[in-house]
């Protein structure tokens, strides 16, 4: 009982000692998000802020400082570490500061974002200055037609990462992607006359299928790629010598490995995922030390990151590409 006593008079004191708006700013617009902060500094504040939208938006932001509050002698101590840096694991660009107070030593703010879909945000953010060279395969994904359509233009936006974070855009001009942005910008197309298909467009976890590959060339060299919704790249087969293969069409795996299986999985138990089979055929062997080959562990090695990697070799080379939904197993 004394310990409950003591919390709630510590909680009551820290509310009293913020301002009326702290925590509590009308928001008529839906795709706002109003993020808080407090600290011992404006910027400090200003962190806590973009973590409290960041957890809305389903994201991380991680900070090196850390923060002890006590109650000694009837007074709250409220320490933080001097050495505070800002190490965002999702940079928000473009957040506005719409109120800030300091009251007693501790600052506080409020910052509001714009969440708009991905395409939007873009157009707002960057208008004309996204206009540019169109990357093979993204000008065909429904995003980059969105943006194409709003600036009368051709679109030469690129995927980047930074700090364990996806973007689109160009230079400075970048909105975060989404788990769900990375789902449109997964499509199923071709580039000179190379074609892949997998036996089902659907599987369960643990449901066996294949790939057919077609319009195989008799020179080059063919690389298969898996491409994760999350961003993850792993390499399924490199640089098979199509001078040796003598076919201009293949089923994968059974023409080349009979022991693999390619089967069904999730990235996470209980929820549905997507596999998108790149086939590339470059003139050259490709370099791809910078992937991870197929069967390492890639659980938490930001190296697995490879989607813009990617997209640069199919920017240079013959591409087909295949979607793959895996069905996750009902609890």
């Amino acid at each position: 009982m004394r310990f409950w006593l003591t919390c709630t008079l510590f909680f009551t004191q820290l509310l009293a000692d913020a301002p009326s708006w702290f925590g509590s700013l009308p928001n008529a617009n839906p795709y706002v998000i109003i993020g808080y902060g407090e600290g011992k500094s404006f910027e400090e504040a200003k962190i806590n802020a973009k973590n409290d939208i960041a957890k809305t938006i389903a994201s991380q932001i991680n900070s090196s400082f850390e923060i002890q509050t006590s109650l000694k002698n009837g007074d709250v101590n409220h320490k933080a570490q001097e050495n505070i840096s800002e190490t965002t694991q999702l940079s928000l660009f473009d957040v506005k500061i719409i109120e800030k107070a300091v009251i007693a030593g501790d600052f506080f703010v409020a910052l509001s974002y714009e969440n708009l879909p991905l395409s939007s945000k873009l157009v707002q953010v960057g208008g004309k200055a996204l206009c540019g060279e169109p990357h093979p395969y993204l000008l065909q994904t429904p995003i980059f037609k969105n943006i194409s359509r709003e600036l009368n233009c051709s679109v030469g936006a690129q995927v980047t990462r930074d700090n364990n974070q996806w973007y689109l855009g160009h230079n400075q001009y970048r909105s975060i992607i989404k788990r769900s942005d990375l789902h449109e910008l997964m499509i199923e197309t071709s580039k000179k006359g190379l074609h892949v298909r997998a036996s089902r467009s659907e599987v369960k976890e643990n449901e066996s299928y294949s790939l057919q590959i077609d319009g195989i060339q008799n020179h080059g060299y063919l690389s298969l790629f898996d491409l994760y919704d999350d961003g993850r790249v792993v390499v399924v087969e490199k640089n098979i010598d199509l001078s040796k293969l003598h076919k201009n069409a293949v089923i994968y795996p059974d023409d080349f490995k009979k022991d693999l299986e390619l089967s069904g999985g999730v990235l996470e138990a209980g929820k549905d995922t997507l596999d998108l089979y790149v086939v590339l055929i470059s003139d050259e062997p490709l370099k791809l030390s910078s992937f991870l080959l197929m069967g390492q562990n890639i659980e938490k090695s930001e190296i697995a990151f490879a989607f813009d990697k990617l997209l640069s070799l199919m920017q240079e080379n013959s591409f087909a590409t295949t979607v793959v939904t895996n069905r996750a197993l009902k609890k």
